[in-house]
């Protein structure tokens, strides 16, 4: 789906526009500056409503794991919670309980600032670390929660009146 900048109202729905195309209208959603987009999206054919709803779900889940990879900072530092990320961390998590303090203090990279620069964080001790880990594990489930919740709260019916 296309984020379109400047929507005002929302106004899911379906609307023809052609002959064969039709346009998908969904959502209202506020960017961090106060601005606020919506998505649509272009159909060339009369969708179904399936189709409606493979392409607004999909588009719910790609922003749930986008909010996960890049929407989280841990003490003012930016966190990139990519599979990668993932990865070290779980390696990290699981050293702790055989190395202990010998891993600390642990700088570690958490992601990257606006301007591209290297977000380093250092991790006094094995509890912040795990406080730091847990945080981020509550963060990404809170990320697919929401994306559940926008689902389940979708009426569907302001779709179908225009197939």
């Amino acid at each position: 789906m296309e984020k379109i900048y400047g929507t005002t109202i929302r106004q899911d729905g379906l609307q023809r526009i052609g002959r064969d195309t039709w346009v998908l209208f969904f959502g209202l959603y506020e960017t961090t500056d106060g601005g606020t987009y919506e998505y649509r999206h272009t159909f060339k054919h009369r969708p179904t409503l399936d189709e409606i709803k493979a392409v607004i779900n999909a588009q719910l889940s790609a922003d749930a794991d986008e909010r996960k990879r890049n929407g989280f900072s841990w003490q003012g530092v930016p966190v990139r919670y990519d599979e990668e990320a993932e990865r070290n961390i779980t390696g990290l998590s699981v050293k702790i309980p055989r190395l202990g303090a010998a891993m600390f203090p642990l700088q570690f990279k958490l992601g990257d600032y606006p301007d591209g620069s290297p977000a380093f964080y250092e991790f006094k001790d094995a509890e912040e670390f795990e406080s730091f880990t847990d945080a981020l594990l509550l963060f990404s489930q809170e990320c697919y929660a929401q994306a559940w919740q926008a689902k389940a709260e979708i009426d569907w019916n302001k779709f179908t009146d225009a197939l």
